[in-house]
């Protein structure tokens, strides 16, 4: 089959083109949507790939103030297209449904899988899990625990370098969105996570994080039974990740609730 690209500048222009094939497989493109809308006005490399009748058949998109690509599924050829024509600068890390991702790698450049991700979704109220203490949403009181929360979270997911101004971007995203970050209170904060809120009914969980002194308690169960709680009563689907080589969280979501979708390959490329 025959295909062609169109590339944007910014992700308003590639959601105007392809929003309507993204949200006809959320399963396989919620990832790649879901930064397209937290990042409307950023600038970035987002490419949509069209087959030979025109219509939408995948998309990958590298914002300017990411390190990590993201790549919709789309079908294998479409995919080798992709790789070889790609117009952007070099990449660095590619995040994807596994198998388009592992076919859109092995034709761009020598890669190694960083992680293996399982994808989840929530559409009905979940399983909720008790532990001492209760839900709470982050305050700017909170900026020194959360960022060296997130720091921590990080570099135990092995993620890329964060930027030097983490404390101040938080600080800045606590101040404008006061539910983005909850911790679970237990005479002190125990544990934590973030939540986006998205156009269309699409909400996420991410940065699930205890500090290891605080584990074994039910403390991130509970603090993300509960936010999900709030999400799916607001009339939200809540999409989540975790890493596939961590059964804790796998068997602990689905516990919850969670529906595991498709898998996710986190691809680090090499020069």
């Amino acid at each position: 089959m025959t295909y062609t690209m169109m590339q944007f500048s910014t992700a308003a222009a590639f959601l105007a083109e392809a929003e309507t094939f993204l949200r006809s497989d959320l399963e396989h493109c919620h990832d790649l949507l879901a930064l397209a809308l937290t990042k409307a006005d950023r600038a970035g490399c987002w490419v949509v790939v069209h087959g030979a009748e025109g219509n939408v058949v995948g998309g990958l998109a590298l914002a300017n103030d990411n390190s990590t690509a993201l790549i919709s599924a789309m079908p294998e050829d479409a995919t080798h297209y992709l790789a070889k024509h790609w117009p952007g600068p070099a990449l660095s890390y590619l995040r994807g449904p596994q198998p388009t991702a592992q076919q859109f790698a092995a034709a761009y450049r020598p890669h190694q899988l960083h992680s293996a991700q399982g994808s989840y979704l929530l559409r009905s109220p979940p399983h909720r899990l008790t532990a001492n203490g209760q839900c709470r949403p982050a305050t700017l009181d909170d900026i020194s625990w959360v960022t060296s929360a997130l720091q921590a979270f990080s570099e135990e997911c092995r993620l890329p370098p964060s930027p030097a101004d983490r404390e101040e971007m938080i600080k800045q995203r606590l101040a404008t969105q006061p539910s983005l970050y909850w911790l679970w209170e237990d005479n002190g904060p125990a544990a934590l996570l973030r939540t986006s809120r998205l156009a269309g009914g699409i909400s996420r969980i991410g940065a699930v994080y205890t500090p290891p002194a605080q584990r074994q308690r039910g403390y991130a169960g509970a603090l993300v039974a509960s936010a999900a709680g709030m999400l799916v009563a607001e009339g939200f689907d809540v999409f989540l990740f975790t890493d596939l080589a961590n059964p804790t969280s796998n068997s602990l979501y689905q516990r919850i609730g969670f529906q595991r979708l498709e898998d996710f390959a986190y691809l680090k490329l090499l020069a």
